[in-house]
Parts: C-alpha cells; sequence; structure tokens
C-alpha cells in the first residue's frame, strides 16, 4: 500500500489521504478504488492500547485513491491510498480519525462518479452512517487477544 515514486516509497506519507485535503480538490478526485479488508487497527493516545475496528468479521469497504506505480526494477502496479476522515463520535475517544468506508449501497458511485470532489466525499460519508453506526471497537490485549 501506498505511492511508489522511483520505484521507491514515497518521501511522504502515501498510505492514507485526508479526507478533508481531496473535499478541498475541484473537479473529480481522480481514479478510486474500494479496499476490502475485515478490520482496521489504531492507537489510542496517550495510553498507547491498540483498539480493534470491525463488523463483526463481515467485510468492510474502505475508501482509497489510486496511481500508476512502477517498482525499481521496472513492474508497473496500482498504488492506493486510503481517505481517512474524522473519527465518528462515538468511536473518536480511540482515535481522532478512520477510514471512510463505503456502503455496499454506494460502491458504483464511489467507482464511477465523475462528480467533483467535495460532493462525492460528501455523499460517501453520508451513504456510510449506517455502516459506521455498526462498527465495534475491541482493546487488544499484549497477548493480541481481544476484549
Amino acid at each position: 500500500m501506498g505511492y511508489l515514486v522511483g520505484g521507491k516509497a514515497a518521501g511522504f506519507t502515501s498510505i492514507w489521504t485526508r479526507f478533508e485535503r481531496l473535499q478541498a480538490q475541484r473537479g473529480p478526485t481522480g481514479a478510486r478504488v474500494i479496499v476490502a479488508a475485515t478490520d482496521w487497527r489504531e492507537k489510542q493516545k496517550p495510553s498507547n492500547d491498540w483498539y480493534h475496528f470491525d463488523l463483526d468479521g463481515r467485510l468492510l469497504g474502505m475508501a482509497a485513491v489510486a496511481r500508476p506505480g512502477r517498482t525499481a526494477d521496472g513492474e508497473e502496479y496500482t498504488c492506493y491510498s486510503l481517505v481517512m476522515r474524522p473519527a465518528a463520535a462515538r468511536i473518536a475517544d480511540v482515535h481522532d480519525r478512520m477510514p471512510l468506508l463505503i456502503a455496499p449501497g454506494f460502491a458504483e458511485e464511489w467507482l464511477t462518479s465523475d462528480a467533483p470532489a467535495g460532493e462525492l466525499l460528501d455523499a460517501a460519508a453520508s451513504a456510510s452512517s449506517p455502516v459506521v453506526d455498526q462498527v465495534a471497537a475491541h482493546l487488544q490485549r499484549d497477548d493480541g487477544a481481544l476484549f
């Protein structure tokens, strides 16, 4: 994950892109993808406790922006960067940001829309509300178990 520049990892944070930065763009966002995952993890500060977020094992769709990349040996592939939005109020006490989740009924719109970036991101965030409401946060113990 993340962008390659000249076949090497980008010299800037590229594994995630701020929702607000994309929202401020004029015109469409460019290439978009959906990253499938069953969970994500965030570290709570200042406690440094790790939390695991999921939908009881169901698949999550995470919004991402994409562009072509090339490894140092010339192999081409698609690089992507997750879109991170301000955290929903119900999980903001754990971490201030979360992935922009794509609701199943919004997937085609996310992938194909020519709407300006701000409109598309607002619509995606609104459509994801029912999914975000179901996300559970679990504290991860030192041995890796969740509780």
